[in-house]
């Protein structure tokens, strides 16, 4: 079996994606579905298909760098086009735009870095006030058309909406819409926008690119983990509980580089990153109630997360103890544009992409979570897909707790 690579660091322009780890308290043989308890799963692969052709992507978005270069004149084009002046016509851009982008000593969160300290590594990077962001996980302060998109309307434009017809997902509004997908088995109105506004990207076709994708870890040091209790039967049982938590560590490894069937896996408590819902198993397939939640991302060039609500798992389960399935539901504006503010220059223009563009679309086609003064919507329909191997959760022993007093 051909081992297990992280996913490239291209695959990072549909943002988001995303690694769940699912664990629960178990023995060897509970692992195999067929026993009443509680069951957990690392979670390998979290991506969204894209089965992009030259009818669903007549042609591929333009990307930031792609778009300066088409801007200069034939003079310039000759001296600083094509791929062995690539750098050559980067330097230029930021140059020509202003765009900063400075090492840092050590590396920092951005959500744990105060006011005061941004102010001052803005200072001392030359980056205005209340603009940029920390980017490379958190070793460089930058100001660029990710960081502040709305600095670079220029780059607006050029994006390929996804012109397919066919997608995984879940007809979230009960309507069947021009624009909405077909089900790969024939189900009608299908609400994928995400897909509809990104999947012409090449980063995101690279990320939803199912032969790589099915070989490619997601956070794997910084996953999120899943809890199922309350399961009396894998066939049918209307009562099951399924939670998510963040993990405290890195997914464990296997000698292939996969997920480690059956690995101990400690459970972060942060409540940002919990929540739970009921589920139900008909025929060997589970499915939750809607319900929100929170994944955290760590990839090799960001660290961000992905919020989504009124959103639902449909899981089946394999004779080894592994899960492999759905999430449709809605993904957060505001997890989405934390992570492209966070991607970086030079991870935009190695996967082609154009920050302003991306957003823009992402936030024209938002479909979800609609506020009913303003009529204004905070989140797009999506749908990952996802598989999982077996593992064991150690939840943290409570402060007071006598046994963690001795």
């Amino acid at each position: 079996m051909a081992g297990i690579k992280r996913m490239r660091s291209v695959g990072l322009a549909a943002f988001a994606g995303l690694a769940f780890v699912c664990c629960g308290t178990m023995t060897l043989s509970q692992g195999i579905p067929g026993a009443a308890g509680t069951y957990g799963y690392v979670l390998r692969t979290f991506y969204y298909p894209v089965q992009a052709d030259s009818q669903s992507c007549p042609r591929q978005s333009v990307g930031a760098l792609e778009m300066f270069e088409q801007s200069l004149s034939d003079a310039e084009r000759a001296e600083y086009g094509g791929p062995a002046n690539r750098e050559k016509l980067i330097k230029l851009m930021a140059q020509r735009l202003g765009l900063k982008n400075m090492k840092i000593t050590g590396t920092r969160r951005a959500e744990s870095v105060d006011a005061a300290e941004l102010d001052r590594l803005r200072a001392e990077a030359g980056i205005a006030p209340g603009k940029g962001a920390l980017v490379s996980l958190g070793s460089r302060l930058a100001y660029d058309t990710c960081t502040n998109p709305e600095d670079f309307p220029q780059f607006d434009r050029g994006n390929q909406p996804f012109l397919g017809a066919v997608s995984i997902g879940a007809n979230l509004d009960g309507r069947v819409s021009r624009g909405n997908f077909t089900s790969p088995d024939g189900t009608r109105g299908i609400d994928n926008n995400l897909l509809r506004a990104t999947g012409c990207n090449l980063g995101v076709k690279d990320y939803g690119d199912s032969k790589l994708a099915e070989k490619s870890l997601r956070s794997q040091t910084a996953p999120t983990v899943i809890e199922l209790t309350g399961v009396e039967s894998f066939v049918n049982d209307d009562d099951v509980t399924l939670r998510v938590y963040a993990a405290a560590q890195s997914v464990d490894l296997a000698a292939n580089g996969d997920a480690l069937p059956f690995a101990s896996i400690d459970v972060d408590p942060d409540p940002r990153y919990s929540a739970q819902v009921k589920a139900k198993i008909r025929n060997g397939v589970l499915t939750t109630e809607p319900f929100a939640f929170t994944l955290r991302e760590k990839e090799s060039v960001v660290e961000t997360y992905n919020g989504f609500i009124d959103t639902r798992f449909k899981i089946r389960f394999n004779p080894d103890g592994s899960m492999a399935g759905e999430v449709s539901g809605y993904q957060t504006l505001e997890s989405l544009d934390y992570t492209y503010r966070h991607f970086s220059q030079a991870a935009a223009d190695f996967s082609a992409t154009s920050c302003p563009a991306m957003i823009s679309a992402i936030h024209g086609m938002a479909d979800g979570g609609r506020d009913p003064r303003t009529g204004r919507f905070s989140a797009i329909s999506s749908a990952y897909r996802f598989s999982a191997v077996p593992v064991f959760l150690i939840h943290p022993t409570p402060v007071g707790n006598k046994e963690a007093r001795k």
